[in-house]
């Protein structure tokens, strides 16, 4: 258990854990990306402005989360879609991709 990649990797898992009064969970990662897309959409569907300078700063960083590499999906699909997208590791990334679009053009 002195195994320094061990320890990280009790570390990590340990941050997983989400302890409140009464109870205690695992969430099965840590996803900002899911969030910060979550909350932009919830915020614009209660009426705050796509202009809104909160609204605009949050489409920006999640458009900074853009993969715009292409990935082994193209070895079989060489004439497919255009590449951007969100790491399958963080999130799907249609709603979000849907969601940022709607508020990032401004």
């Amino acid at each position: 258990m002195d195994d320094p990649q061990v320890i990280r990797a009790m570390d990590e898992f340990e941050k997983l854990g989400i302890e409140e009064a009464d109870t205690f969970r695992m969430q099965p990662c840590v996803s900002p990306v899911w969030d910060t897309a979550y909350a932009l959409f919830a915020l614009g569907e209660a009426g705050v402005a796509a202009s809104d300078p909160r609204m605009v700063r949050c489409a920006d960083w999640l458009l900074q989360k853009q993969v715009r590499k292409a990935g082994d999906w193209k070895v079989k699909n060489p004439k497919g879609s255009r590449v951007g997208g969100i790491s399958s590791s963080t999130m799907s990334s249609t709603p979000t991709w849907m969601t940022v679009h709607r508020f990032a053009s401004r």
